[in-house]
């Protein structure tokens, strides 16, 4: 799906079960055509996931994310 990035926050926490989450929270815009303006939303991804990819070379382009069956993201690519 395509997106418009807006917004990048680091994370770093240790989550409940032990292990250690490095990655971005991405604010993004969206067009919907049931919103009038545009439909913000906001995903997590791991740093692992992004492949290389430098999430701010991005920033206010346009982005396609791809989710798994769980509505995860998986991979982020420039659009």
């Amino acid at each position: 799906m395509e997106y418009k990035l807006i917004g990048i926050r680091e994370l770093s926490f240790d989550m409940d079960n032990g292990q250690h989450y490095q990655g971005y929270k991405m604010y993004v815009v969206l067009k919907n055509e049931y919103v009038q303006g545009l439909e913000t939303d906001s995903f997590s991804i791991r740093f692992e996931q992004l492949k290389g990819l430098n999430l701010f070379d991005y920033l206010n382009k346009d982005i396609l994310v791809y989710f798994n069956k769980k509505g995860k993201v998986q991979i982020v690519t420039g659009a």
